[in-house]
């Protein structure tokens, strides 16, 4: 299981340095959750995989999403291969057409960030809800399905 993801802020977030110097964070680190969180990470998983087996239902039973696509050539499977790991956005964009709750999922990772400690500033400063506050929602999205995509499911 990978145990960090890293996610570009595209808007600057202050805060205050251990050097007591005022600082403008570029980045989140995003690390795996401990054992002590395991009752908000279970719900995640849960939500996942109900998202998931949703979806796959949706394919088996509708007769559009049932056709099968042409064999792709040799060189794209090897490509595919490489870039199988579905990013952020791929993963905000599946759960958003799914019957997942997406507001839910948001709030139980908004959750893992404040009272667990998953997500740090540039790689260092624990997130609060401060903070958090002045996280644009568009990074805040990338976090979250960052996080989605790399931690419930491994």
């Amino acid at each position: 299981m990978q145990e960090e993801a890293r996610v570009v802020l595209t808007s600057r977030v202050q805060y205050g340095g251990k050097d007591g110097n005022l600082h403008e964070a570029t980045f989140v680190t995003l690390r795996a959750p401990s054992s002590s969180a395991f009752k908000t990470a279970a719900k995640i998983k849960q939500q996942m995989i109900r998202a998931i087996m949703g979806e796959q239902r949706k394919r088996l039973t509708d007769p559009l999403r049932t056709a099968q696509p042409a064999a792709p050539a040799p060189e794209e499977t090897k490509t595919e291969a490489a870039s199988e790991r579905a990013t952020g956005a791929d993963m905000m964009q599946m759960l958003a057409q799914s019957d997942a709750d997406l507001g839910e999922l948001c709030e139980l990772v908004r959750d893992l960030i404040l009272a667990h400690g998953v997500a740090l500033l540039d790689g260092e400063v624990k997130i609060t809800p401060v903070l958090l506050e002045r996280v644009s929602l568009a990074d805040f999205e990338s976090i979250v399905g960052e996080y989605l995509a790399t931690f419930p499911l491994a």
